[in-house]
């Protein structure tokens, strides 16, 4: 029977931030130039941690980007500077002062008892380990908008790092703008989980994502998808449930809409961890998306236009908190709740969408390995039968061109699954290679090794792309 769902909103711990401080020549600029360096979009090319009066104690992170430059464009092979701030639960007799950030565009600019210069973080609980939520913002957008949903989740119990990406340039044809995304987010998780200050109170098994529009695209190729079904596009497992807002699933060149995850964005199929997609009315397309999705599902209707309207952001963020304590949190009652509940309480008309609510125990897991003299491929299959293999030739990466080699599975020949593209690359002589096209060629190759159920894919065939 659907019930409602009476709002978490803000949780009952006192939240405690990292350092933010704007150095003072930048503290009273307008809040046109202010976003500038938020979004890295200055004509001077300066970026936030530029004018932070103590960046050695904000969360910068360097990172370098893979020399991939079908993937990752002019930034490929270049060093990028992202930054981010972190919320987290504290103890109630934190006294650290609150911090209000110059910008009056934000809804909520104030830094809850934010760490000073050398401080570390005071935690609730100084033994315990917190799950993690990474907070993405939208295209050309900023972390300072999501300060409220931090400090939300934070307060329940959470420890939340928002990201500022610094897309700058919002040419929609530059791959590097979507490719970066994910990158960012694997490397902030890394920061956090090796770092001496917050790696011992960050529970690795229990980390999820929340984003929207632009964030929400962030959510979606973090969790599996690979963009432009690129076989170098980074996803992370560790990530173990996610949460999108009007995730983009497009990117347009010379007036051309193009899919972000591939063909039809097939490369979706490949998330298989628990999603949540809240979208409004007049952004429906993702609740077709979701559907290729071999996880759980959950579609969210607010019922608001693409950015959402006041309270439309207290829905999404009370949905959320509901979901992450149900999948990350392994809260019974909470996922209970979240699989029966029809709306939010109070704020703007929403509704869940039931007809997309897909609650599916996790796929089979297809993992699958090269080595030896001759290359081969093994796929394994998780089953309640136990692990069964079966053994096909899988051609590499051919050293004299940009060749990249997708494996895909098909029952009858006709319709057909792209399995996740290997992460290694090996090079092999061009005699040990069928031969190519200019652009690509299909080869099909059947199974010698039968696997023992009957229900098992039969048919492997690779493809070759020139990317």
């Amino acid at each position: 029977m659907a019930r409602n769902i009476d709002p978490p909103g803000c949780g009952p711990l006192p939240v405690g931030m990292t350092n933010m401080e704007i150095a003072a020549p930048y503290a009273t600029m307008s809040k046109e130039e202010m976003r500038s360096y938020l979004n890295r979009s200055h004509p001077s090319g300066l970026f936030l941690p530029d004018i932070l009066e103590h960046p050695e104690s904000a969360w910068n992170l360097k990172v370098d980007v893979p020399n991939i430059p079908s993937l990752y464009g002019d930034s490929s092979g270049t060093q990028i500077v992202f930054s981010a701030y972190i919320a987290y639960p504290t103890r109630p007799d934190n006294e650290r002062l609150n911090y209000r950030f110059p910008y009056e565009d934000a809804s909520d600019g104030l830094f809850e008892r934010m760490q000073g210069p050398g401080e570390e973080p005071i935690f609730h609980r100084l033994h315990v380990r917190y799950p993690l939520i990474v907070v993405s913002h939208g295209l050309a957008a900023h972390a300072l908008y999501n300060v409220t949903i931090a400090k939300t989740f934070a307060s329940h119990g959470y420890i939340a790092i928002a990201i500022n990406h610094g897309d700058g340039d919002t040419d929609r044809s530059r791959k590097d703008l979507y490719s970066l995304r994910p990158l960012a987010v694997q490397k902030f998780i890394d920061s956090l989980i090796e770092s001496d200050t917050f790696g011992p109170h960050i529970d690795t098994h229990r980390i999820g994502i929340y984003g929207h529009s632009f964030g929400g695209m962030t959510v979606l190729s973090s969790l599996g998808g690979r963009l432009f079904n690129h076989p170098k596009s980074i996803t992370d497992s560790r990530i173990k449930a996610g949460v999108g807002g009007e995730p983009s699933f497009w990117r347009q060149i010379d007036e051309i809409w193009h899919p972000l995850f591939g063909t039809n964005n097939a490369s979706l199929s490949q998330i298989d961890a628990p999603y949540m997609s809240i979208n409004g009315s007049e952004y429906v397309v993702a609740y077709d998306e979701i559907e290729q999705m071999r996880g759980t599902t959950y579609g969210i209707l607010p019922g608001h236009p693409h950015v959402s309207e006041g309270p439309s952001w207290d829905d999404a963020l009370n949905w959320s908190i509901v979901f992450f304590n149900a999948y990350l949190k392994d809260d019974d009652s909470m996922l209970a709740l979240l699989n029966s509940a029809n709306s939010v309480t109070g704020f703007n008309p929403d509704f869940q969408l039931f007809e997309k609510q897909k609650l599916r125990a996790p796929s089979p897991v297809l993992n699958r390995d090269a080595f030896g003299a001759t290359p081969f491929v093994i796929v394994r299959v998780d089953g309640s039968n136990g692990i069964k293999h079966s053994q096909v030739i899988y051609p590499k990466k051919v050293d004299e061109s940009n060749l990249y080699y997708d494996l895909q599975y098909s029952e009858n020949g006709v319709d057909w699954v792209t399995l996740n593209a290997h992460e290694d690359e090996v090079l092999l002589p061009l005699n040990s290679l069928p031969k190519l096209q200019d652009d690509f060629e299909w080869s099909s190759l059947t199974d010698p090794l039968p696997f023992e159920s009957a229900a098992s894919p039969r048919l492997y065939r690779i493809r070759c792309d020139r990317n």
